[in-house]
């Protein structure tokens, strides 16, 4: 499995019945709700169990209308070990002490990885989900590893390891998809790999073969 410093792949998902005019704890409470609805379906398909939140972009006063917003003074990230049970009260709890408005909640975490035989490990930061208030209240989901794909990211074929993984980040982007009132709004196509809807596949070259994009000391 390699890793990379920039996203493998992102994708964006929006909530089209919270558009943000307000930085307020009702906005607030849409990005946590959607967080936890996000959290739930890529907890269940074993892509990130979260374990830190951090709170960043901060922007004050809270309550400020989007046009008079400006970034906090204190910018500095504030985070929490995530535990059990409902994430609004320390979210907005850091919120007030802080008094200002997170723009982006980052949560983070180990996911599972499974190998051609079943056998299942666990790494740190198989995926990392975002929830932001930027226009509408979006939820985004990024990777940096490329077991997703059927050549690693030199050109290495691994179909059986993309055979045992992929299809929960398949299913897991559907159900993204499908939760109330979300569109997908933003798909990134990056240097490492094509990504579309629900796939990552690998650059190909004009004869179809995978394409090397690490350099062999990476």
């Amino acid at each position: 499995m390699n890793r990379t410093p920039s996203p493998v792949a992102s994708w964006t998902f929006s909530r089209l019945s919270a558009p943000v005019t307000r930085y307020d704890e009702t906005t607030l409470e849409q990005m946590v709700t959607l967080a936890v609805e996000a959290l739930d379906v890529v907890a269940g398909h074993e892509l990130l169990v979260p374990e830190r939140v951090v709170l960043q972009a901060w922007r004050e006063p809270f309550g400020a209308a989007e046009s008079a917003a400006r970034p906090s003074a204190d910018s500095t990230p504030a985070e929490f070990a995530a535990v059990t049970g409902d994430l609004r009260q320390p979210v907005l709890d850091l919120a007030r002490t802080r008094g200002a408005f997170p723009e982006e909640i980052h949560f983070s975490g180990p996911g599972a990885v499974y190998d051609a035989d079943g056998g299942r490990s666990e790494v740190d930061d198989l995926v990392h989900l975002y929830v932001s208030a930027f226009y509408e209240v979006s939820v985004r989901l990024v990777t940096h590893v490329d077991i997703w794909l059927p050549h690693d990211l030199r050109a290495v074929e691994q179909w059986d390891l993309h055979e045992a993984n992929a299809p929960r980040l398949r299913a897991a982007l559907a159900a993204l998809a499908e939760l109330p009132d979300v569109e997908e709004s933003h798909v990134d196509k990056t240097k490492y790999a094509e990504v579309a809807s629900t796939e990552v596949l690998n650059h190909i070259d004009y004869f179809g073969r995978a394409v090397p994009v690490l350099d062999q000391e990476t």
